[in-house]
């Protein structure tokens, strides 16, 4: 009896031979495809930085809004002796966390004359918190009766001497207001005071 050949086939054809074919083709695809990955993971992982550092804030000198200060230092105010006054002014400052100082003084720099009348502790602030108002009220106490100036200085508190007298100009806003006291006579003495007040 003749035996049967078995059928033929090709390795295309054959199922093992067709899977191998099939597997060596997915493991040539699959080592790009890893590649791709990993290349992809390390760009994800340089991309994403570290937040970033901001330094402390510079300290500003503080700025006094003479525009909008209360009363008006564009003209010379008649008052009583012993009569209070309010000074409201506009600042605006970058303060680092420091605390500033704002203080009123009758006749600043004038020997034997000068006196603190009024002060205020500001809490420290920054440029972005836009303008804080000071406010201060002030008993006009003086030794004679006429034309005498109020001036308000605000720095910070470690420019401050022991005397509470800044150390540097530099951080230093000044305002000055012009008062006649006490005019009740009719005595020309809003003449000695000048027409106006500003900053010094």
């Amino acid at each position: 009896m003749a035996r049967l050949s078995p059928p033929a086939t090709t390795r295309l054809s054959h199922p093992k031979a067709s899977g191998s074919q099939r597997s060596g083709r997915n493991r040539r695809l699959a080592r790009p495809s890893l590649l791709v990955g990993v290349v992809a993971v390390i760009s994800s992982a340089c991309i994403v930085s570290d937040p970033a550092e901001y330094g402390v804030a510079k300290q500003t000198p503080p700025f006094l809004n003479a525009t909008k200060a209360l009363p008006s230092v564009l003209k010379t105010h008649p008052v009583k002796l012993g009569e209070t006054i309010h000074f409201n002014v506009p600042l605006r400052s970058e303060d680092a966390g420091e605390e500033l100082l704002a203080q009123v003084f009758v006749d600043r720099g004038v020997p034997q004359k000068e006196n603190p009348r009024g002060f205020r502790e500001i809490a420290p602030g920054r440029l972005d918190d836009g303008e804080r108002p000071i406010d201060i009220p002030v008993d006009v106490v003086v030794a004679d009766p006429g034309c005498h100036s109020l001036t308000m200085v605000v720095t910070h508190k470690s420019n401050l001497d022991e005397k509470n007298q800044p150390k540097k100009d530099d951080d230093t806003a000044v305002l000055t207001w012009w008062v006649n006291v006490d005019d009740d006579e009719g005595k020309t003495l809003m003449g000695e005071c000048p027409s106006s007040g500003g900053t010094n």
